[in-house]
């Protein structure tokens, strides 16, 4: 594709209307459309989402994705147009469609009554300090699952294999029937909510990933409860936590110490981590078994980001464990000062 070709793309993305493409008022949803366009040294990615469920990706240097409601990445272009409804306000109107420079991040939100628009800087997006941040992993995440079955031919029509070897909570995982024709010698096959995914995911080896997920491989729990989609988070994968959540792996799993993976991204202080997690519904709320929470983990160590994300989020500072400890005193035994200030809502 020709830098022409990706100028005449753009500019008929950016001048259609609902019209054209037979859509009508939905009442609470008034966005059909999302143009997000990230600038980079070597050009411009637009990432473009429309209500006929149609998803593509251009490029300024060349190439272009383009994906229809029949492959399964468009549902992130759906998420991406239902949450952009939320940032109209802080938007304003379009009169002409500039691209962004490197490292800025310009918004098109195409609404019935015209195009709206807002631009912030890509770093302070990705570090969630942006309040355009959460629809920025929304369009993250539709960019990353289409170059992600664009490069697994395989999987474009049909999702990745979603942990068949997980079993319902509280029930244990039915072991397969025995191969009697199998060799005797042969190594075992990896059972469900084996370590191979687990190990992937706390690597950040996101192809490998996405590897064993098409082979078939559980997200499920290993012996000791821990969950691929934990390891991910604990270590602050990004893509590997976003390609699991994709694929619909359970959020709120707990281990063996009632952990669950928003309490352990909280623990080690990865914010955007969090930040996905509580996008898929994880319970902001859940104690461990002794009661701590993910506010919890978050004070007593200082991580003053993801404590100011849970506050946002609706998290309880004052809520205290069986030994009556609140992510307050936490904060203050380890002499976070400023954390303090966060839970108090003075800073």
């Amino acid at each position: 594709m020709t830098k022409e070709t990706y100028e005449n793309l753009r500019k008929r993305a950016l001048a259609r209307r609902s019209a054209d493409l037979g859509l009508s008022r939905i009442p609470g949803r008034p966005v059909w459309g999302v143009i997000m366009e990230i600038g980079a040294k070597d050009g411009v990615t637009s990432v473009v989402a429309t209500d006929d469920g149609v998803l593509s990706l251009l490029t300024s240097a060349g190439g272009a994705i383009h994906l229809t409601k029949d492959d399964w990445p468009c549902s992130a272009g759906t998420r991406l147009i239902g949450a952009a409804g939320d940032y109209l306000f802080q938007c304003s109107p379009a009169w002409a469609y500039p691209l962004p420079e490197n490292g800025m991040t310009r918004f098109y939100l195409l609404t019935f009554d015209g195009v709206m628009t807002a631009e912030a800087p890509l770093a302070e997006l990705a570090s969630g300090r942006s309040p355009f941040s959460n629809l920025y992993y929304d369009g993250h995440d539709a960019c990353f699952l289409a170059r992600l079955v664009t490069e697994n031919p395989d999987w474009r029509s049909h999702r990745p294999a979603t942990g068949a070897g997980l079993a319902p909570e509280g029930q244990a995982a039915a072991k397969p029937p025995a191969d009697e024709t199998e060799d005797a010698e042969a190594p075992p096959a990896e059972p469900p909510g084996s370590d191979l995914l687990l190990r992937a995911a706390a690597d950040d080896n996101v192809d490998e990933v996405a590897t064993l997920l098409a082979q078939g491989h559980s997200f499920g729990p290993n012996p000791k409860g821990i969950t691929p989609l934990m390891a991910a988070a604990h270590a602050g994968a990004l893509e590997p936590l976003r390609l699991l959540l994709a694929a619909q792996a359970p959020v709120d799993l707990r281990d063996i110490q009632g952990y669950t993976a928003l309490m352990l991204a909280c623990n080690a202080g990865h914010d955007v981590c969090a930040r996905l997690l509580l996008g898929a519904g994880a319970d902001i709320q859940a104690g461990d078994h002794e009661g701590f929470t993910a506010i919890m983990f978050a004070a007593k160590n200082g991580h003053n980001r993801v404590v100011r994300l849970l506050m946002e989020r609706g998290a309880d500072p004052t809520a205290t464990t069986d030994a009556g400890l609140s992510a307050i005193s936490l904060a203050t035994q380890k002499g976070h000062t400023q954390t303090v200030s966060i839970l108090l809502g003075k800073s």
